[in-house]
This record gives C-alpha cells, sequence and structure tokens, in this order.
C-alpha cells in the first residue's frame, strides 16, 4: 500500500463515552453539576474534548473523524462536536466501559473504509505540548504501516508508582533507530507493589492512545469477544435495534478484556516530554502516589521523564483560579468612586467565586482562598449570573 493511500485511509476515534464519576465531586465544583470531565472548561474557552479535536485537526481531517458519546450527554456533546458531521458522532445507548464503545466504533467505521488505519484518542486527558504529541502519532502510524498486524500503543515513562494507570512492560526495539518495542506484557491498574515492581523494571504507561488497523482489531475481537461481535456486526449506529443489543451486553474495559490479553500483537512507542496527564484524580491520592517498600529503599529504576514534570488537575485549576484577569474567573475594574464592574468568565456569582476559595483551601493553603474571599465580599451586591461557561455553545 502506497503513502498516498495510506494517508487517505487515515482515521481517528475520539472516545468521549466516559461518565467521568472518579471527578464527580471537582466537575460540581466548577460547573454547578456533576458533568463528565471531558465535556468541562478546566483552564479556558475549550473543553477536554474541544482541545483534543484542535489537537488531532491536523492529523486527519473533521471528515475522517469518528466520536463516540453517550445519548444521555448528547446535549453537552453535540455543540463541542459541531466541527464533526452528525454521522459521524456514534451515539451509544449507554456507558458499558470502554471496550463496547470502542468495538461499535470500530465496525463501524470498517464499514466506511474496510482498509482503514485508525488513530484512538480518550477525549478528557491533558497534553501540554500538541505538536510532539501529533510527531508521536506519525511515527506510530508509521510502525502500522510497516507491521499491520500489531497494534502500536503510546507510552509514557512513569514518574511514580501509580495504581491508576495502566503498565506496558517493552521487550526489544522492532526497528533499529526507532524508538519502538514489542510488548512483553501489559497489566491494568496493578496494585501498589506490583506497579513499583513494573517501574523498577522499566514499564511505560499506558496512555491509551492507539494505532491501529480496524480490520486487524476486529479480527481480534472476534478472537476475544465472539458473542458481542455476534450482537453487534450487522447493527447499525442509528438502528433502534442498537439499544436492544446493549442490553444483552455485558459491562468490561478495553485495556483488561483486549489489550492486556494480546500483549503478542501490540507494539509501544515511547514518548517523552509530552506533559501527558489522565486527570483521573485532582491529585494524586495516597494510595496512587506512595512507593512500596523496596521502591523506597532504593531498588534500581529507570530515570524520570525529562522536562517538566505533570501538573496534576488541582495544581492546574488553582493556579488559572488565581492568575489575576484570567478567563476562568471575573475580573473587577475599580474607578475613582465607581462602583465594581466584572467581565463575565465563567460563574462570576458569590457561589461559584466561595466555591473557588473552598478549592483552593483545600489545595493550595488559606493564603490563596483568602484572595478568593476577598473577590466574594466584593461580589456580594452582584446579580447571579447565566450558566457556567462550562455548559454554553463554543464561539
Amino acid at each position: 500500500m502506497n503513502t498516498v493511500t495510506i494517508r487517505e485511509s487515515f482515521w481517528a476515534l475520539v472516545l468521549a463515552g466516559g461518565d467521568g464519576t472518579r471527578l464527580q465531586a471537582l466537575t460540581r465544583l466548577i460547573t454547578g453539576a456533576p458533568i463528565p470531565k471531558q465535556y468541562c472548561r478546566f483552564l479556558g474557552p475549550h473543553s477536554l474534548l474541544e482541545t483534543t479535536l484542535r489537537r488531532i485537526a491536523p492529523l486527519v481531517g473533521a471528515e475522517r473523524t469518528l466520536a463516540i458519546v453517550n445519548r444521555d450527554h448528547l446535549a453537552l456533546a453535540r455543540p463541542q462536536l459541531a466541527s464533526l458531521e452528525p454521522s459521524n458522532i456514534v451515539v451509544q445507548p449507554r456507558n458499558l466501559d470502554t471496550g463496547p464503545g470502542v468495538l461499535v466504533s470500530m465496525l463501524e467505521l470498517a464499514r466506511r473504509d474496510l482498509h482503514a488505519t485508525v488513530a484512538m484518542f480518550p477525549s478528557d486527558h491533558y497534553v501540554r505540548n500538541a505538536e510532539r504529541f501529533r510527531c508521536s502519532i506519525e511515527r506510530m502510524r508509521r510502525i502500522v504501516a510497516a507491521f499491520p498486524d500489531k497494534i502500536a500503543l503510546l507510552g509514557i515513562r512513569p514518574e511514580r508508582a501509580d495504581t491508576g494507570c495502566g503498565y506496558i512492560v517493552p521487550g526489544s526495539a522492532i526497528v533499529r533507530g526507532v524508538d519502538s518495542f514489542a510488548v512483553v506484557a501489559f497489566h491494568e491498574k496493578p496494585d501498589a507493589d506490583t506497579a513499583a515492581d513494573f517501574v523498577c523494571r522499566g514499564a511505560l504507561w499506558n496512555s491509551f492512545v492507539m494505532v491501529a488497523r480496524a480490520r486487524r482489531v476486529l479480527e481480534l475481537f472476534h478472537a476475544l469477544r465472539p458473542r458481542d461481535v455476534a450482537l453487534l456486526e450487522d447493527v447499525r449506529i442509528d438502528d433502534a435495534g442498537l439499544a436492544t443489543a446493549y442490553d444483552r451486553l455485558d459491562s468490561w474495559n478495553f485495556s483488561r478484556g483486549f489489550l492486556a490479553r494480546v500483549p503478542e500483537h501490540l507494539v509501544v512507542t515511547h514518548a517523552d516530554a509530552l506533559g501527558w496527564s489522565d486527570w483521573g484524580t485532582p491529585t494524586p491520592s495516597n494510595d496512587r502516589s506512595r512507593k512500596s517498600a523496596s521502591f523506597r529503599r532504593g531498588a534500581t529504576r529507570r530515570r524520570p521523564a525529562r522536562g517538566k514534570k505533570e501538573r496534576s488537575l488541582a495544581h492546574l485549576l488553582t493556579e488559572t483560579a488565581t492568575r489575576p484577569r484570567q478567563r476562568s474567573l471575573p475580573t473587577v475594574d475599580r474607578a475613582e468612586g465607581a462602583a465594581p464592574r466584572a467581565r463575565h468568565r465563567a460563574d462570576p456569582s458569590a457561589e461559584g467565586l466561595r466555591a473557588t476559595a473552598a478549592f483552593s483551601r483545600r489545595t493550595t493553603g488559606a493564603g490563596l482562598a483568602s484572595r478568593e474571599q476577598r473577590r466574594i465580599d466584593s461580589w456580594q451586591s452582584l446579580p447571579p449570573s447565566g450558566p457556567p461557561r462550562a455548559y454554553s455553545r463554543t464561539t
């Protein structure tokens, strides 16, 4: 297959069907409702979903980009997916974890292009260096073109033994001079001791970014989940029968129920300095960041990733919330003898600012929180604003 054909058959699949249960408390704090984090505008005018679409746009056109969402999220999703044709939005009846959603999407993609190579992207991850990220995807695409029976995963060098991540143990290099390796083992969300052992062995975090031929993925689905394939392969995404099929499906995780069972069919491309985080929790909890006893005693391990360390969601939100004149908070102009005036950025009501103050207090201490309290005091006489920015249409 020549390079032109490969590019014409290159598709993107954006996974936006998660319910975001782990961050519901935080999204409620920010937006007033426990909406899934991919639809939240945490740090600026674009949600994580919108940022994902902007990040991958230079790689693949909107006409070859599919996104999968849940039916009960459509009111949030459609405005943020306005760049896609409605026919490119796969609506699943409900979330059954990642496995069924990936299968439904791959079946639909194969109907449209039997020779498609697809890059799969979570919609709720943070990536600081978008250009370096796109270069990694291009490397993975070339690997799959050279080894069409392989599934390429994007691996991130871990900064700690994190029990909330999947781990990929790399083997030998598959091509000289290319930072891509065979996969010896894949383990999804191990316990603390096992995670520390994987880090000592040079394992990489699984970013859940994947490049593969759609037909090859479906061949493995047939081998691993034949009943699921039989239920879904003849059902169109706009067919009422999809809801009936979902009623008969089990909920299962794609990493644990698929990737972990086929390590011999995987390769991993190592990427450094992406500034990547899955933002699974506001801050790494004691359990997630704790090293095992052997790890604390100084067991040999690879050096941490180069460049800036990953910043937690709480760190970034607090930094944004306390930086003057940022889009995420209202700013107050005070002329001589004039009443306070504001430019509304997110939720400038007293309740919204009080929530930000409480968040700042929990994450950075009373010093930063007192600044927010002073802002609240200056806003008490103002009427509540409209809905939070996270619910408004992108301009």
